[in-house]
């Protein structure tokens, strides 16, 4: 009870020295408007707000101070992906045409507005575009612009090999929010080693919630993977026709709708190593490289 009296008495004060203040100035403008008139046969002008007109000044000016804090260069948030960073800057605009297309203006008026009062006089700014019609979204958009950069983890920004890698990274995270997640040959950007220790690690992570299907023909995503199930396509140049065999990835054979089957073995050879005679080949290359 103490503490919220001594709040009371705090507020009551403040606005008593409020209320003392404005009538201490209008006494006193009373006082120069009586003597002004005993000197001079004018017209007595009306009666002036100077309280208020400072107030409102202040107000101006405070917004001014506030609003040119919120256009300083200033990270507003980082987040995450993998090895890349994306970071989130609010800068202030540096051109008109970086303005237009940030905040989707276009007024006639808005270069001289600009460099009229973009720098020097944010509230006249505001003010302006209000008065040409300019909606709130559109101004407060106009007061900012918001840069994002994607770095690496060296600090620097991405290649346009990495742009690959990470837009493949993000789309990988938000697939979490679905119920089916297909990826046609995911590999075509990334070296093995990569493939092996991060792709691989996603994909397995996001198999426990949602369902993937990975279209590819390298052995290091479709075969480390040690996928659920095998979809194999295949020609049939007598039929003239695609068969699919399904089956699981430790089956010895898979099969097809028609109750036919082929080796697992030989299937995923032929895919992802271009057939056996190449495997056999470049095995013994290896081979013969270790001796």
């Amino acid at each position: 009870m103490e503490k919220l009296l001594s709040k009371f008495i705090k507020i009551y004060r403040n606005k008593y020295l409020d209320e003392k203040l404005k009538n201490d100035i209008d006494k006193l403008i009373k006082k120069i408007q009586n003597k002004l008139e005993l000197k001079s046969s004018i017209e007595t002008i009306s009666q002036i707000d100077f309280y208020s007109i400072m107030k409102d000044r202040l107000i101006v000016n405070r917004f001014n101070d506030d609003f040119n804090k919120i256009k300083l260069r200033e990270k507003i948030f980082e987040e995450d992906y993998q090895r890349f960073k994306v970071v989130a800057e609010k800068v202030p605009y540096k051109t008109v045409t970086d303005m237009k297309k940030g905040a989707n203006i276009d007024t006639g008026a808005l270069k001289d507005l600009f460099d009229k009062y973009y720098k020097k006089d944010i509230f006249k700014y505001v003010q302006e575009l209000r008065e040409n019609n300019v909606s709130t979204d559109s101004i407060s958009k106009s007061i900012i612009e918001i840069n994002y950069t994607v770095i690496n983890d060296k600090g620097s920004e991405i290649s346009g090999g990495e742009k690959a890698e990470f837009n493949l990274l993000k789309e990988l995270d938000e697939a979490k929010n679905y119920d089916v997640l297909l990826l046609d040959e995911p590999e075509s950007s990334f070296d093995n080693p990569y493939i092996k220790e991060n792709i691989n690690t996603l994909i397995k992570d996001i198999s426990n919630k949602t369902t993937v299907f990975v279209v590819t023909h390298n052995n290091t995503l479709g075969v480390s993977n040690k996928a659920d199930k095998l979809i194999y396509t295949m020609y049939n140049n007598v039929e003239q026709k695609y068969e699919i065999y399904i089956g699981n990835f430790t089956d010895s054979n898979l099969k097809n709708k028609d109750g036919k089957s082929i080796s697992t073995y030989n299937a995923i050879v032929n895919c992802m190593e271009a057939g056996i005679d190449t495997y056999e080949e470049r095995r013994k290359i290896y081979e013969n490289l270790e001796m």
